[in-house]
């Protein structure tokens, strides 16, 4: 490359005009001298002209039309060609002006138009065009749309007409995006996507697109666009991975939260070869393989779980079949995405320190199998877009302030946050309860207003209202009712006192502390502490655990993010807690500190897995402890014990449920049509048995038909080819042996405490 210029001793002009040229002799003169008439009458300027490889004398050209004021003209020659990008951005480095700017050298600009943006310099940092109409073939145009779309989604960028090549900017601004790592078209979209991120403010006015009157157009031929095309999802990985505002160093960064993720990694290992015990997690993938045979949710097969959550069970199944390897790996990937929003967040609000103890709190607590979180469950899907959406919620509420972009009627971030909200329903309906909190969030604090409110609700309700109406359409309004709300309806009753005045004190206590957290985040909504926000996203989370009373840990699932940022926001500096005991400070903070007391004391029935002293009730995990878990997961792992040894500590049916589906295989009685009489449904999927009832687990079926012998009827009007029954289920709900001892069934497998019973029929026929 070649450079021409003036000595460094001549002072720095107030503007530097970059015009990128190829071949351009045929337009180049006028396009110089319009510059030259346009910078001159606004004091000291000079014209950069990049001559990409040109073999026509466009720089000689430039030189002979400026004639005695070519002394303002530098040249910067390009022994190869290299592109439209790599010339003006090695036009913007060869600059020296305190306003930058660059104009397309093919003569389809007016020159006037750069007098017009830099009238602006004092409004914005960087002021753009947009071509009020482009006088390019139709083609060209819709080659640009196309790429318009491209960009809009990978990068976010809204501006009109981002490719515009007419653009003025401070030096400071530029220096702030530089240096520029695009080497195509895509470089145009890489200085919105800087500017933005680094607060830049950016102004776009309209400016006259004329016609090519000579020489050869580029944009629109396949090689750039494919090369455009190539660069936004390369240009996008390395924004996304190398790039900071503000120059922010990457590693320290991630070096700050990478224990708190790489906590829950190792921590979940063992529960990658988990073997298939958990009930909840075979009515799922039962059901997910029933919906995969395509039979109708809620009609045809049905669950209290809403769509997503059994359909993003049933991808899974589909892809890898009932492995409970791939099942394991998916809630992995959510934990893993739940704590990079906790550290996204912390690092935002908190800074590095906390952040780092937030995203360690959050990793251990979703890493260690006392929650369940790694089974493939409601809780442990629906963390990923819910913690998301509070994490950006709090940043944006309680963030630096970012200035709304011009034009834009509805603001996007609220769009984001009802869109993932709205995910989070979708896979278990108590999210309602978050959902709600933002929007009173939103309601509160002085960084929202009723816009985005507005548009945080209409976004997720109209996503919920969507499926809801869909699936009512197809299983109709009561069915999609009972599965969604009524069936909770009994659930809850079932474990509250039995008096009535019991059960009003029960929902009191949790009114009196939503209250108490609601009334905290009002007292301190203008607070710069984001703790307000924290403890009422940590509230809606634990309430869902303290109205269900149910003694299942996964109920604390979503309540982890919250309440990591919470603590993280603990004062631990003697000057901090000095003013967090201020009376007027402290007076604000207890009703919230009082709210959450409440709450977490209500939502303690539900227990913790894995940890004898903290089990919900002797019936469940009364014996269990993380040293069985991980201990026998180590010596399994190193063939010091039998691996059923460490499965038995899972569940009793483990190995019954192995045995059965095996002989099933053996005999030829995969795929036949089943019954299981029993709570755990693990067989359906492990023997490729087809679900004839209603839904997979026998009790469900006794609560959606009856307890008076009418699940029994159905099972004898099905006459299935294969009955198995558990022990439990058989001594829980003992009609099913009015069936199996008439002539019809003959008892022939036993595994420990399951029987498999086969229609005489069939049996006649076993070998």
């Amino acid at each position: 490359m070649e450079l021409t210029a003036p000595t460094s001793s001549e002072p720095a002009p107030a503007v530097s005009l970059t015009i990128p040229a190829h071949n351009e002799s045929a337009n180049i003169a006028a396009v110089v001298r319009g510059a030259r008439d346009v910078l001159a009458v606004r004091g000291t300027y000079e014209i950069v002209l990049v001559d990409d490889a040109s073999h026509d004398g466009t720089a000689e050209t430039a030189r002979r039309a400026l004639g005695p004021d070519a002394a303002w003209l530098r040249v910067v020659r390009h022994d190869r060609q290299r592109g439209y990008a790599v010339t003006v951005c090695d036009g913007l480095r060869a600059s020296r002006g305190n306003a930058l700017a660059f104009m397309d050298g093919d003569g389809q600009f007016d020159p006037s138009d750069i007098g017009t943006l830099l009238d602006h310099m004092g409004d914005a940092d960087l002021v753009a065009g947009y071509r009020r109409r482009r006088a390019d073939p139709w083609y060209r145009s819709a080659v640009a749309g196309v790429y318009r779309a491209v960009v809009r989604v990978a990068f976010g960028v809204r501006e009109r007409d981002c490719d515009c090549g007419l653009k003025v900017m401070r030096r400071g601004a530029y220096e702030a995006m530089a240096p520029v790592h695009a080497t195509s078209a895509v470089f145009n979209p890489e200085l919105y996507f800087k500017a933005r991120r680094l607060g830049l403010n950016v102004l776009q006015l309209p400016v006259t697109h004329l016609p090519r009157t000579a020489g050869r157009r580029s944009g629109g031929r396949l090689v750039p666009v494919l090369r455009a095309l190539r660069d936004v999802v390369r240009l996008r990985i390395w924004l996304a991975l190398l790039w900071r505002p503000h120059a922010a160093p990457r590693w320290p960064a991630f070096r700050r939260v990478a224990p708190g993720m790489a906590a829950l990694v190792v921590l979940r290992l063992p529960s990658l070869f988990e073997p298939h015990w958990y009930t909840d997690e075979a009515s799922y993938v039962s059901t997910g393989l029933t919906l995969l045979r395509g039979h109708v949710l809620y009609s045809q097969i049905w669950s209290n779980k809403p769509p997503l959550q059994l359909w993003t069970v049933a991808g899974v199944v589909g892809l890898f079949g009932p492995s409970e390897l791939a099942l394991h790996l998916l809630t992995l990937l959510s934990g893993l995405i739940a704590v990079s929003a906790v550290a996204w967040a912390g690092w935002r609000l908190l800074g590095p320190g906390r952040a780092a103890f937030a995203t360690l709190f959050a990793g251990v607590a979703l890493g260690l199998p006392v929650l369940d979180a790694e089974l493939a469950i409601p809780e442990s899907l629906i963390i990923a877009p819910l913690t998301w959406a509070g994490a950006l919620l709090a940043v944006r509420l309680l963030g630096e302030p970012r200035e709304r972009r011009r034009g834009d009627r509805v603001p996007r971030w609220p769009l984001a946050v009802g869109v993932l909200t709205a995910a989070a329903i979708a896979y278990q309906q108590t999210a309602v309860a978050e959902a709600c909190a933002f929007a009173l969030a939103l309601a509160l604090s002085p960084r929202a207003g009723r816009r985005e409110l507005v548009t945080y609700a209409a976004m997720a309700l109209g996503i919920t209202a969507l499926w809801v109406g869909v699936a009512m359409a197809n299983a109709g309004p009561a069915k999609v009712g009972f599965g969604l709300v009524g069936f909770y309806v009994a659930y809850t009753q079932s474990v509250l006192p039995a008096s009535a005045s019991g059960a009003a004190r029960h929902f009191a206590q949790v009114l009196l502390a939503v209250g108490l957290v609601s009334v905290g985040a009002f007292l301190r909504r203008r607070s710069s502490n984001p703790a307000w926000f924290f403890m009422l996203w940590a509230g809606a989370s634990l309430t869902v655990a303290a109205v269900a009373g149910q003694p299942y840990a996964h109920y604390l699932t979503t309540a982890v993010a919250p309440v990591a940022l919470t603590l993280a926001t603990l004062p631990i500096s003697r000057q901090r807690l000095r003013a967090a005991l201020r009376p007027r400070v402290s007076a604000r903070l207890a009703p919230q500190l009082a709210g959450l007391g409440i709450v977490a004391a209500m939502s303690s029935v539900a227990g913790l897995d894995w940890i004898p002293a903290a089990a919900a009730s002797p019936q469940i995990n009364a014996s269990r402890t993380l040293g069985q878990y991980y201990g026998g997961a180590v010596r399994a792992a190193l063939h010091i014990s039998e691996k059923t040894d460490w499965e038995v500590n899972f569940d009793w049916r483990i190995a019954a449920d192995r045995a059965v589906a095996d002989w099933l295989k053996q005999e030829g009685l995969s795929g036949t049509s089943a019954v299981v009489w029993s709570s755990d449904s693990w067989l359906y999927s492990l023997a490729d048995l087809p679900v004839l009832m209603p839904t997979p687990p026998i009790y469900n079926d006794e609560v959606l038909l009856g307890i008076n012998g009418e699940v029994e009827t159905y099972v004898e009007d099905l006459q299935p080819e294969v009955i198995v029954v558990a022990y439990d289920a058989e001594q829980q709900f003992p009609e099913i042996q009015k069936l199996l001892l008439t002539s019809e069934y003959q008892r022939e497998f036993v595994s420990d405490a399951e029987m498999v019973w086969v229609r005489s029929d069939v049996a006649a026929q076993l070998p």
